[in-house]
């Protein structure tokens, strides 16, 4: 388990994800776009499962922190 806090404007650039991810969002708004959609937003309290290997993009594009727990399983 990984404790992530995104500054306000940190965008991660689309990659593939290496194992399942569980993001547990403990603050601020988390923005996500996963596989073609576009970016959606996640509010803290929201648990967002992303399976392996889909592109994804994570970031926070708010003006406040994002705080997040992250587990992450099911690496090769």
């Amino acid at each position: 388990m990984n404790h992530v806090i995104i500054p306000p404007g940190k965008v991660f650039p689309k990659h593939p994800t290496d194992a399942t991810v569980y993001t547990l969002i403990i603050r601020g708004e988390l923005s996500a776009a996963i596989e073609n959609n576009g970016p959606k937003t996640f509010n803290a309290g929201q648990l967002v499962n992303i399976p392996k290997g889909v592109l994804t993009e994570l970031g926070n594009r708010g003006d406040e922190s994002v705080e997040l727990l992250v587990v992450k399983y099911g690496y090769n």
